[in-house]
């Protein structure tokens, strides 16, 4: 009689090496978006930046921390359409440590699902509203939406780290790290 035994494989990154190299999309997300922008609308960017930074800085902060909840907020439903006990195996939080909000699945996922949970917040948060703004000529959308499009570097790192892997291969979520584990 034959056992099949799961193995495992732990793609994972530490803090800084994370935040280190989420920022190789920063380059590409500033040609993408900030070189058209600047053609477009360069008579507004100095005023747009003024009054966003010093008249609204206040605003610019709330949207900032609630933009960083809504986006593990949509980690988790996205997660959670395809997880069999749905919200119950998400689990969202702060860690008070880097005051960073986080959202972790429980529950193994398969990795096309873990893929879609993992690219929707920079794409709802920073691709749609860097978009809009490029025909609305609003600097702070273009702001908002930059931001938040370099802030899922992470998960568009991760999405890199994972991009050799099958679609229906089982992937858990890491409990502690930064990072998944490949179930086979």
């Amino acid at each position: 009689m034959e056992f099949v035994t799961e193995t495992k494989k732990e793609i994972t990154l530490g803090t800084g090496e994370a935040n280190l190299k989420s920022l190789l999309f920063i380059f590409p997300v500033m040609v993408i978006f900030g070189i058209p922008f600047f053609i477009l609308w360069h008579g507004n960017i100095l005023t747009g930046l003024e009054e966003l930074i010093f008249d609204n800085i206040f605003i610019s902060l709330s949207f900032i921390i609630t933009g960083a909840l809504v986006h593990e907020f949509i980690h988790g439903l996205f997660w959670a359409i395809y997880l069999p006990n749905g919200f119950k195996s998400i689990r969202l939080g702060i860690s008070w440590k880097f005051l960073t909000p986080y959202c972790h699945s429980k529950a193994p996922l398969k990795l096309k699902h873990y893929r879609l949970g993992g690219v929707m917040p920079g794409i709802l948060l920073g691709i749609v509203p860097s978009i809009i703004s490029l025909f609305t000529g609003s600097v702070e959308l273009f702001a908002f939406g930059l931001f938040f499009t370099m802030a899922a570097g992470g998960d568009f790192l991760m999405l890199w780290l994972l991009r050799k892997e099958r679609k229906n291969t089982m992937v858990q979520d890491h409990p502690d790290k930064i990072g998944c584990i490949i179930l086979k």
